[in-house]
This record gives C-alpha cells, sequence and structure tokens, in this order.
C-alpha cells in the first residue's frame, strides 16, 4: 500500500491538510445518514428536467465540454488498471480498501513528524513506486483501547 505511504507523507508535511482530512472523518464517525436513490436521480440542481427519461444525459458532452455523470470516461485519462475485457476486476475493491486503510489510519491515530525532523523527504525510488526511505512517523493512538485488535507475533 504504498499509495498510502505517500499519502501520510504529503499530510505530515502538511499538518494543515492532515487536521482537515481527520476532523472530516471525526464529523462523519457516529452520524447516521440517509441516502434518496429517488431523490438524487430527480434533483433539479443537479439535472435538467430531471422528470424527463434522457439517457443521453450520461454520455460526454464534448460541445460543452463538461464531463457531468459518466458512465465512462471516453479520453481514457487513467489507465491505471488497464482496460477492456482485461481490465483488473478488482479495481473499485481495491481502491475501496485503500480509501478504508487511510481514513482507519487517521481516524485511530495521532500523526506526527519524528522528534528532530522538520520535514518527509518526499524522493522515490529509483526503480519502482516507493519512497527512497520508508515513512518513519511518531504514531500514538486516540481511541479506546478495546478498539485496538491486539496482534500476536
Amino acid at each position: 500500500m504504498n499509495n498510502v505511504e505517500w499519502t501520510i507523507a504529503e499530510m505530515l508535511n502538511h499538518p494543515d491538510i492532515l487536521e482537515k482530512a481527520t476532523n472530516e472523518l471525526n464529523m462523519v464517525v457516529g452520524s447516521q445518514i440517509y441516502v434518496s436513490r429517488l431523490g438524487l436521480g430527480r434533483n433539479p440542481k443537479i439535472w435538467d428536467e430531471p422528470e424527463v427519461f434522457k439517457p443521453e444525459r450520461h454520455l460526454y458532452d464534448r460541445a460543452r465540454g463538461s464531463m457531468g455523470v459518466t458512465l465512462m470516461e471516453p479520453d481514457m485519462r487513467f489507465v491505471i488498471f488497464s482496460t477492456g475485457r482485461r481490465a483488473c476486476a478488482g479495481t473499485k475493491i481495491g481502491a475501496s480498501m485503500t480509501i478504508m486503510l487511510l481514513a482507519r489510519l487517521l481516524q485511530g491515530f495521532d500523526w506526527t513528524l519524528p522528534p528532530g525532523t522538520s520535514q518527509i523527504d518526499l524522493v522515490p525510488a529509483e526503480s519502482n513506486m516507493f519512497m527512497a526511505k520508508p515513512l518513519v512517523a511518531s504514531v500514538n493512538p486516540k481511541l479506546a483501547p478495546h478498539l485496538y485488535p491486539k496482534m500476536q507475533i
């Protein structure tokens, strides 16, 4: 999960962003949110004539230069996991798991730079996408102790 390592390293270098992300997570935790599928699909703030059947509204509109809401990305700007029939079947679950991991790490721990360090060195390794030096940070639990499972090594 090198992308989580990079993200935390960047956030440690930008404590204002780290604090904002943590605060957003804390606001949502414990909240109950109800999403109305009917309400979303018929929201006049999002859709022109929401009560009218217009399947073309989901297509890319090159004339307006707007992606809007699309079911595909026609310019193929993101081909991280290949495309077509041979595309990665785990793209969505991988992205979801990465987001959940990052959120749990931010929610469960206070992250700070190690003593005597003013900034994380964001240098990539020469032969892969990992950091040249693994991330070292000071981490303190901030939730109740029973919420952290005990690991036996």
